[in-house]
């Protein structure tokens, strides 16, 4: 009678290698003389994958492998049989796997086929692992939530030594939160995860491990580094890509954030097996939150020869008598950059600012840029001198800033740019130094008040008799000297070719000391009351009285004023001589006192 046979599978090993040989023996033991059609042993590996939740679920396998080997038709009669065979799993093969979702396996099976009669059959699991690779370059990582601080958001920016690490392994970083009053943070938790993706049927990602610590309970220092380490636990699985899946690790650090979107920083992360904890020293990682802000404003400063203050967010450079200051500025709300240049007061009455509602009933230069036209609102008493300054490249970089405000001597222009990018930082401040070129050059570009521009000569040739400085959009002359003494001669307009007034103004630095009766904390701006002058110096004060009846002095200066503009100030030599004896006078003490 036929009997099916007993069957026996022996490994070489206990886990097949993926790339190397591995041999297997088949043993068959006969009961009865059987005849068979024959003797089939086979292994094939799966992928299989689970998407989908509750009614909507559904699975799919496909078969990545297939090894077989068949004996030929014969007669098993009552004793042992043996057949060794030796196959290779190819190198790519993905290791057994069973995950949450997703699974590899590799299945070895026994086929007699006995003619008229059961044929028997076995099923064996073989497990399959792959060799250590090669790790990957192993290197310090910095992510961060967003491209920068952005306003009314939660910003992270986190740092770890490694992002290569065996089982075990030690990850040591930093984490940083900005702009921590925009909204309520109510935690800082760092969780290595696993995650299983599935690619086919569709992309769909789940978590299957996932290891959390409280890093901070409640909000951190503005842009404080809260050093961090994790374990990984021993004896988790490697990270790889079989066909239709991926096992992927990560270290995501997230900013719990009340009543609003969190802020999540997530750092890739390669887990080889058979790695030490650490592939090279750790504890080294780049610097995060004002430490690396800091970093970048000094790399910015080196690069482009601007002076950094002690404070780490201000750059500064000079050229000549203009200047420029890139800020970088935090109101609780975002962070921003703000430019400030200043240049020799122009005189010509230059006032920009952003465009709004009620600039569309006032009058206004009419620029030649599009975009400053659309942004901007620039006025002056003449266009001319406007047109002398503003040409369109200057006013498209201008109209760039999100705020501008530009007077005679100084703007202020504003951009939405945390500063936290080398990149971005050196692009605003090579923006700033392209303005402080332009804006270095202004006072010998604008021509004089057209009134008045016979008179250039003049004034020129009078700011270099007293070594002073000529304002030529209004024709004054400051910083000027008779000697010892200082002066300027400013000339005042109330409009177009309307001049006001030319003014006179001796400083007296140091102030004059207060006089008996006199308030000693009133301002030095306040009438001086004078008795008991000299008789020199009351012939001084009478004479200058004279030739300007306005005269007036205060502790801290002398002025007087001539009616509209002057075309030549030689004229005014004598009165300005009379004036600065005046000054002498007044500063000697023992002559002076209340005056009624």
């Amino acid at each position: 009678m036929r009997s099916r046979p007993k069957v026996s599978l022996y490994y070489s090993e206990k886990v097949a290698t993926a790339g190397r040989p591995f041999t297997i023996e088949l043993a068959l033991v006969g009961k009865t003389v059987t005849p068979v059609d024959f003797i089939e042993t086979k292994l094939v590996g799966t992928e299989s994958v689970t998407v989908g939740e509750g009614k909507g679920q559904y699975s799919r396998s496909i078969e990545v492998l297939r090894w077989s080997a068949r004996e030929a038709p014969g007669v098993i009669e009552p004793r042992e049989y043996r057949y060794r065979y030796t196959f290779e799993i190819p190198e790519a093969a993905s290791a057994s796997y069973r995950g949450t979702r997703a699974w590899v396996t590799y299945a070895m099976s026994v086929h007699v086929s006995v003619p008229w009669w059961p044929d028997r059959s076995a099923q064996y699991t073989l497990p399959v692992v792959v060799p250590d690779a090669a790790a990957p370059e192993d290197r310090p990582v910095i992510r961060a939530s967003a491209d920068g601080p952005q306003p009314g958001k939660v910003y992270a920016e986190v740092s770890i030594d490694h992002d290569v690490l065996g089982p075990g392994g030690i990850i040591a970083g930093a984490v940083s939160v900005s702009n921590t009053a925009a909204h309520r943070v109510r935690r800082v938790v760092a969780s290595l995860v696993a995650r299983e993706t599935i690619h086919s049927p569709e992309l769909v990602s789940y978590v299957v491990d996932r290891h959390t610590v409280i890093l901070v309970d409640g909000a951190p220092g503005e842009g404080e580094a809260v050093p961090f380490r994790m374990r990984l636990p021993e004896g988790v699985v490697r990270t790889f890509a079989a066909r239709t899946f991926e096992l992927e690790w990560n270290l995501t650090v997230r900013v719990v954030v009340a009543f609003a979107e969190d802020a999540i920083v997530v750092i890739p992360l390669s887990i080889v097996p058979g790695a030490p904890a650490a592939l090279r020293p750790g504890g080294r990682y780049h610097p995060v939150g004002r430490d690396r802000f800091a970093q970048v404003w000094t790399s910015v400063a080196a690069k482009l020869g601007m002076t950094l203050d002690d404070d780490g967010r201000t750059l500064r450079m000079s050229s000549e008598r203009a200047s420029v200051i890139v800020r970088g500025t935090y109101d609780g709300k975002a962070y921003a950059l703000r430019v400030e240049l200043a240049w020799p007061t122009l005189g010509i009455d230059l006032h920009v600012t952003a465009r709004s509602w009620a600039d569309l009933v006032t009058a206004a230069w009419i620029p030649p840029s599009a975009k400053a036209r659309e942004k901007l609102v620039i006025r002056a008493r003449e266009p001319e001198q406007l047109a002398a300054l503003f040409d369109a490249p200057l006013l498209d970089v201008l109209a760039a800033y999100t705020g501008v405000s530009m007077d005679d001597h100084h703007a202020t222009l504003s951009l939405p740019v945390p500063g936290t990018n080398a990149a971005e930082l050196e692009q605003a401040c090579v923006s700033a130094l392209g303005l402080l070129a332009r804006v270095v050059r202004w006072p010998t570009l604008v021509p004089p008040p057209r009134t008045m521009s016979s008179a250039l000569d003049a004034w020129r040739e009078f700011a270099r008799r007293t070594s002073g400085t000529l304002e030529v959009g209004s024709l004054s002359a400051t910083d000027c000297s008779l000697g010892v003494d200082r002066f300027s001669i400013e000339t005042f307009w109330i409009g177009t070719d309307q001049p006001l007034a030319t003014v006179v103004t001796f400083p007296l630095d140091p102030p004059l000391d207060a006089y008996p009766g006199e308030d000693a904390v009133a301002s030095s701006d306040a009438p001086l009351r004078l008795v008991s002058l000299t008789d020199e110096a009351s012939t001084v004060y009478d004479a200058v009285r004279t030739v300007a009846p306005n005269l007036e002095v205060t502790r801290s200066r002398v002025s007087w004023r001539a009616p509209g503009a002057v075309p030549d100030p030689a004229v005014l030599l004598p009165s300005l001589e009379l004036t600065a004896r005046l000054v002498r006078a007044l500063r000697h003490r023992a002559t002076l006192g209340p005056y009624r």
